[in-house]
């Protein structure tokens, strides 16, 4: 049975119809109900799932359909709030339930209820409930055929919460929430998950949409926007404090990832209110000064694949760029499509301010520096030495 246990306070059963006066069994009713208070219920929607307990409410039913208003009942640790569950078309072959739930209490739970088989939701966007923290309120709705074998495909499922203080270690591979103050809305095509939070320590605007379908052309799609200082960076693992002097980056940021496991990311950056330094390329950029720039990379699935970044651009005070790049996967080569002048405008000004020796040289070997042909600026082999041009010449005898 679907509801079981507890204590029955009354019920009622009114019948309103029409009899032979020679024989009242044979009344045709055109009206049925009963009533029944209940406390301390049991609801079992399907096997798996762990039941709703110390339902307590008022049921009532015309023949067709039985529905307890509830006035509250727990969910493993979830507390919920009046709601209701409701069995229709009981007069026909194939009965339904649906439940709606209002509840509150530990995201883990809600997240593990989500998750249980045959469900699995939690595990489609690659989240382990119980490494989760904060706390939900919101409510649940399950709508399914009342049958032995229930498959995914029969179950309408949604959720609306609100979460709050939420701390989730590993979202995506190297992204990590904290301090969440969010939304989540989910149903059996996919989540969206939107507010405030702090993405590596750095304070994020976010939002993340799942979709479910095994055809989606993209399964993910995480959207990122802050602002964050050289040191917040650094904080995150990214040390860009020799080229960030001063000031934030205004940061805009979307990762997907396809059917295909392939990832994309579009970052979009407003360096206005930042102080930047290339020393290499003796260029700098003081904040006040406009600037913008543009990144977008592909990640092939699998690893040792080379990151492509198809577009990248940037426009920053007398700093102007336009190209591409391949990375090899240790970050060994440089393939650059790209506006020559510019590009050899900038080697001109590197090969007074450092040195190249080959990894491989050997001594009294002429010295090779690495060249820019067909595209492709070669560095696998070199390291880089700086030095001042006049200790440079020295060496060279002069040149």
């Amino acid at each position: 049975t679907n509801l079981s246990h507890g204590v029955i306070d009354r019920a009622s059963l009114s019948v309103v119809g029409r009899a032979p006066a020679s024989d009242p069994s044979r009344i045709l009713a055109s009206t049925l109900e009963g009533k029944v208070a209940v406390r301390d219920v049991t609801a079992r929607y399907f096997q798996e799932l762990p039941a709703v307990t110390g339902i307590s409410g008022d049921g009532v039913t015309d023949g067709r359909s039985f529905t307890v208003t509830t006035r509250g009942g727990s969910v493993r640790d979830l507390v919920l709030a009046p709601g209701t569950v409701e069995i229709s078309r009981l007069d026909t072959p194939q009965e339904w339930i649906a439940l709606d739930m209002p509840f509150s209490g530990p995201l883990a739970t809600a997240l593990a209820v989500l998750d249980h088989p045959p469900l699995g939701y939690a595990r489609k966007f690659h989240i382990d409930p119980t490494r989760t923290q904060g706390t939900t309120e919101g409510k649940l709705h399950f709508y399914f055929p009342l049958i032995r074998r229930l498959e995914i495909e029969d179950i309408e499922v949604g959720a609306q919460a609100t979460l709050r203080k939420v701390a989730i270690p590993e979202v995506r591979e190297g992204l990590s929430v904290s301090g969440g103050d969010l939304t989540l809305s989910l149903d059996r095509s996919g989540m969206d998950v939107a507010g405030t939070s702090q993405v590596n320590g750095i304070a994020t605007a976010l939002e993340w949409h799942e979709a479910f379908a095994d055809d989606a052309p993209v399964n993910t799609r995480i959207h990122l926007r802050g602002a964050p200082s050289a040191a917040e960076l650094a904080r995150a693992g990214w040390d860009v404090s020799s080229y960030l002097t001063e000031g934030a980056v205004g940061t805009d940021a979307v990762l997907t990832i396809n059917r295909a496991k392939a990832t994309g990311i579009e970052l979009t950056l407003d360096l206005g209110g930042s102080r930047l330094e290339v020393p290499e390329l003796e260029w700098r950029k003081p904040a006040g000064v406009p600037g913008r720039a543009r990144i977008e990379a592909k990640v092939a699935p699998g690893s040792g694949r080379p990151i492509q970044l198809p577009v990248v651009r940037v426009d920053a005070g007398d700093l102007v760029l336009r190209g591409n790049l391949t990375l090899a996967p240790k970050g060994a080569g440089l393939e650059m499509l790209r506006e020559q002048e510019r590009i050899d405008e900038w080697l001109k000004k590197m090969s007074k301010r450092v040195e190249y020796v080959p990894k491989d040289r050997q001594e009294g070997e002429p010295e090779r520096l690495p060249h820019l042909a067909h595209g492709l600026l070669d560095v696998d082999r070199f390291v880089v030495v700086e030095d001042h041009l006049d200790a440079r010449r020295q060496r060279l005898g002069g040149r």
